[in-house]
């Protein structure tokens, strides 16, 4: 099994990567869909996916893929048999063909694979990929560690420092 973590991520309980391994063997893929009540999704969020899906696979493929919600590509996990891995270079290759655009995003390639192609999904909660700049985190002095920003304040797994200014200070909340 593989594991794919960005360099942006933080593995603050190992209970996340034992959650995507364990998922991986049910399914092509272990992904996080970008789905949580305190997400909040401004208009550049939006823009910025469907522009991505756009450049890769056009407009009819992009607002079919709107429909769904996103996984993020930042943290996922795949079988090495997976048929994830052939479906997701072909369509890569043939978004590289078309591409017209500043930069080719792997996750419009994962979310086409894992929508239209037919491969199984196993989708694990937001904790196991807390998306930071759609909710910043907020700290439990008492049990030492970054929580989802609502009660009942759930631990956070991976936290992953999406945002814009990724050298900036960000502040947190603390209960």
């Amino acid at each position: 099994t593989y594991v794919w973590m960005d360099a942006d991520t933080w593995l603050q309980d190992p209970a996340g990567l034992r959650w995507l391994m364990a998922a991986s063997a049910y399914a092509d893929l272990a992904g996080i869909p970008t789905v949580h009540r305190s997400y909040v999704f401004r208009e550049h969020d939006m823009t910025w996916l469907v522009r991505r899906y756009e450049m890769a696979f056009g407009r009819t493929i992009a607002m079919k893929l709107m429909q769904h919600s996103y996984m993020n590509s930042g943290v996922f996990a795949s079988s090495a048999r997976s048929p994830l891995w052939k479906k997701f270079a072909a369509r890569f290759q043939a978004a590289l063909d078309r591409w017209q655009g500043d930069f080719l995003s792997d996750q419009a390639v994962l979310n086409a694979v894992s929508q239209l192609d037919g491969i199984t999904t196993e989708q694990l909660p937001a904790q196991a990929n807390w998306i930071c700049h759609l909710a910043r985190p907020v700290w439990d002095p008492r049990r030492r560690l970054f929580c989802a920003p609502s009660m009942p304040f759930e631990p956070l797994m991976i936290l992953h420092n999406t945002f814009n200014a990724k050298q900036d200070r960000h502040p947190v909340r603390s209960l």
